[in-house]
């Protein structure tokens, strides 16, 4: 399989579940709030998972190694993202299948590592501390759930706040690999 053919079926699902959850949150919702606390979550997390698996998909086929493993977690990671777009309403799902995700990369970033496929650098060590802790927050979140729905609200805006706070910070800890400065032409 092509690395253009892997990343266009990627950003197709991708694509799907993005203007899922758009829809959702804007035409068929019947709780706005929880909606609109969900997309903002969904939103800065799918954007950052899609450019770093862009990003990765990129190196990974200038070496020709270790494709299997990620057109499985990257298809999982996509399909995953999609389902969420459908229950942005229903926090519990939500957030537990935000946690699979989580687990699913976490998972490929271990495998890559302990297969040596890949060198446990900065980028995979925050990539891994992020989940790490997006997950740990997620489970704050569901543990409020459990207690009482009114507290529904403060965990989805504990994990919005980290969801954002994930986002802004892979962007500036990982610049040079996200937005690799153009050597100029001579």
């Amino acid at each position: 399989m092509s690395k253009e053919t892997l990343k266009n079926i990627y950003f197709i699902i991708i694509g799907i579940a993005i203007t899922e959850a758009l829809n959702r949150t804007i035409v068929m919702t019947n709780d706005l709030l929880t909606s609109v606390l969900s997309l903002i979550i969904y939103l800065p997390t799918i954007i950052r998972f899609t450019h770093g698996a862009s990003l990765y998909l990129d190196k990974i086929y200038e070496k020709r190694r270790n494709i299997a493993i990620n057109f499985i977690s990257f298809s999982f990671q996509s399909i995953i993202f999609y389902i969420m777009s459908l229950y942005l309403e229903e926090s519990l799902i939500f957030l537990f299948l935000l946690l699979v995700m989580l687990f699913n990369d976490a998972f490929w970033i271990l495998i890559l590592v302990f297969k040596k496929y890949e060198e446990f650098d900065k980028t995979l060590k925050q990539w891994l501390r992020s989940d790490t802790v997006f997950a740990l927050f997620i489970i704050l979140s569901l543990i409020f759930l459990a207690i009482n729905l009114f507290f529904k609200y403060i965990g989805l805006i504990l994990v919005l706040i980290y969801a954002i706070f994930a986002t802004f910070w892979d962007y500036i800890r990982n610049r040079e690999k996200y937005f690799p400065l153009q050597k100029p032409k001579s």
